[in-house]
C-alpha cells in the first residue's frame, strides 16, 4: 500500500518483525508517513489518506 491510491494483496513467504516497533493496544491509533492504523479487539485496520487500506483479523482479512 503507498501513501496514495488503492491498497493490493502480495504474497510472501516470510514475515516481518522488529521488536523495537510499537506494539499497538486495543483502542490505540499510530499516524505515520500518510497511514492510520487502528487496533480494537475485532482486528488491525490501516489506511492512507485516500481512505484506501486494508484489515486484518483471526478470521479474515479485507483490501479496501
Amino acid at each position: 500500500m503507498s501513501a496514495k491510491g488503492a491498497a493490493s494483496r502480495i504474497c510472501a513467504g516470510d514475515s516481518v518483525m522488529d521488536p523495537s516497533l510499537p506494539v499497538l493496544a486495543y483502542g490505540e491509533v499510530l499516524q505515520r508517513g500518510g497511514f492510520t492504523c487502528r487496533s480494537e479487539q475485532t482486528g488491525l485496520t490501516c489506511f492512507n489518506a485516500m481512505q484506501r487500506g486494508f484489515s486484518l483479523a483471526r478470521g479474515k482479512q479485507e483490501v479496501f
